[in-house]
């Protein structure tokens, strides 16, 4: 299947990666446990293939039904910032329908300039009605934020990560994920800096044992699959492509490090030479079953990390709603921007009218306290605010 992540393979695999027993025999704690990971990572593959397809399809309908609304609106929102801005201009005013106007300056600027770029005559317009200008505002932002996400990593996982470079942007993000995955890596090998206790040491020490032998496991299962599978051991033209084939998979799985392929290419070759289950000693078993650990581990927070994407950001909030949900709260968020943007459009009509200026303060007072001091329509719903000129 293509999804945004590139094509993700079919989650049910031809063969089943499951021991079974002997006739009239039982399986051991170790099997079972085995069989359950095994079932638990089909299922998260299939789960994952789901949610892909699910986020991509409320991605594709939000696109389609309520950012073109909300483009629009922040389109209008600046233009109704610049008429207060030019009435206020010609207009003689009390101070307390300046300050009203003022506010509702800026809360027309601010809610537009999150969805649409700041042109030279928006900033100016935000700037004149403000005390700090917008993008000394910006950066002000930017630097709680990334100050704020420094010191959640630091508190929740000890990582201490320089933030210099990091943005809100698509490449701020991925520059940012990649200095956690490496901070991560280094930890976990025990590179960190600072004086380690004995238990960090022991568990290091344990980990790296581990690890020897995951790889001596993929080794011995290459060697013993490249035995068997090798194409030059086949007279008979079929079998020798079947075995072609068979290898080019254990060679790629072995390059890329993937015991549990290689697993899964093993005990599909055990069930086509019918052996059975007890071929597998329980040390061999152990080695198998941390490594299915780590995947079951890896395909959740895998899972878990979809809705972050950047890309997925305006239809994230909607993810652990079932589909038919999330798609009804599509439809209502187009339907609540259009209404929003038919009010806006009757308060930008009065303010391009030849009304006189005491109606249009009227007007301008009765707008703010129905959409300003209520239930503002100038704020986006936070799952739907997007920076598009980004």
């Amino acid at each position: 299947m293509d999804t945004f992540y590139g094509n993700v393979k079919d989650p049910t695999p031809k063969k089943s990666l499951t021991i079974t027993a002997k006739a009239n025999g039982r399986l051991s704690g170790s099997q079972l446990r085995f069989n359950k990971l095994t079932d638990r990572i089909r299922k998260l593959e299939k789960e994952i293939v789901r949610e892909s397809a699910k986020l991509e399809k409320l991605f594709g309908v939000f696109t389609h039904t309520v950012q073109p609304f909300i483009l629009e609106h922040a389109g209008m929102m600046a233009t109704v910032a610049g008429l207060l801005d030019g009435f206020a201009g010609t207009t003689k005013l009390k101070k307390r329908q300046s300050e009203m106007i003022q506010d509702m300056i800026l809360d027309l600027c601010d809610s537009a300039f999150d969805i649409i770029p700041q042109t030279a005559e928006h900033k100016a317009i935000h700037d004149k009605w403000n005390d700090a200008s917008f993008d000394a505002e910006y950066r002000h932002h930017v630097e709680e934020s990334t100050a704020g996400r420094k010191e959640m990593l630091k508190e929740e996982m000890g990582l201490d990560i320089d933030m210099s470079d990091i943005d809100d942007t698509a490449d701020g993000y991925a520059r940012f994920r990649q200095k956690g995955e490496e901070k991560t890596d280094s930890t976990a090998g025990g590179r960190s800096h600072g004086k380690k206790s004995k238990k960090r040491i022991a568990v290091e020490v344990q980990l790296k044992a581990e690890d020897e032998l995951k790889a001596r496991s993929l080794r011995s299962i290459y060697i013993a699959l490249a035995k068997v599978l090798h194409p030059d051991t086949e007279i008979e033209p079929e079998l020798k492509a079947e075995k072609e084939e068979l290898m080019k998979q254990v060679t790629q799985a072995y390059t890329d490090k993937d015991l549990t392929k290689l697993l899964r290419l093993e005990m599909d070759w055990v069930r086509h030479e019918g052996l059975h289950a007890d071929r597998l000693s329980e040390d061999t078993l152990k080695i198998y079953i941390s490594a299915l650990e780590d995947q079951v581990a890896d395909l959740k927070q895998e899972k878990s990390m979809l809705p972050m994407h950047t890309r997925f950001v305006p239809v994230a909030d909607l993810a652990d709603l079932q589909e038919w949900r999330a798609l009804n709260e599509l439809q209502r968020e187009s339907i609540r921007t259009t209404h929003a943007i038919a009010d806006l459009a009757r308060f930008k009509n009065t303010l391009e009218s030849t009304l006189p200026p005491h109606e249009i303060i009227r007007q301008i007072k009765e707008y703010a306290e129905t959409h300003m001091y209520n239930d503002t329509p100038f704020e986006e719903p936070e799952s739907m605010v997007v920076a598009w000129r980004r």
